[in-house]
């Protein structure tokens, strides 16, 4: 994953910029967007870190903003709402249904499945990096241990 983070990047800057860049120019910018990230990992794991934690708090800036603004705006009395029985057959519906899909948008208990499924695998993405961490430790069972203590 680590290697489409500098064409992300070179994305981002020239769609805000209004640039058009292509060909060897691309490669050259993509060069060197990759080495000076590789300068910056060589230099040590003290800037890595402060680098890190910039460019976390440049990511998560829209989101937080996002959230206190329109924290005030929610309403939470339809949190435990059901859709309407037939929400599914309007025209304007909120999903769409006119391509074929193996899951259609079926409906049981008023819940429509796909979205529904959709929404928990999404957020369900990655739920083993747990054990992936835990497999790379030496004394597995007490630091695992520990960093669910910790996490609770």
């Amino acid at each position: 994953d680590n290697a489409i983070y500098p064409t992300l990047f070179l994305e981002y800057v020239t769609s805000v910029a209004g640039w058009q860049v292509g060909g060897w120019e691309r490669f050259g910018y993509v060069a060197a967007i990759t080495v000076a990230l590789a300068l910056v990992n060589y230099s040590g794991l003290e800037i890595v870190g402060n680098a890190s934690l910039v460019v976390c708090i440049i990511a998560m800036s829209p989101f937080v903003i996002l959230t206190v603004v329109g924290a005030p705006k929610v309403v939470t009395s339809r949190w435990f709402q059901l859709p309407e029985e037939n929400a599914y057959d309007k025209e304007e519906s909120l999903f769409d249904n006119d391509f074929q899909t193996p899951l259609p948008l079926l409906t049981c208990t008023n819940i429509l499945w796909r979205p529904f499924l959709n929404n928990m695998f999404w957020n369900l993405n990655s739920f083993d990096a747990f054990a992936s961490f835990v497999g790379e430790t030496i004394r597995q069972c007490q630091e695992s241990l520990l960093a669910e203590r910790v996490k609770r």
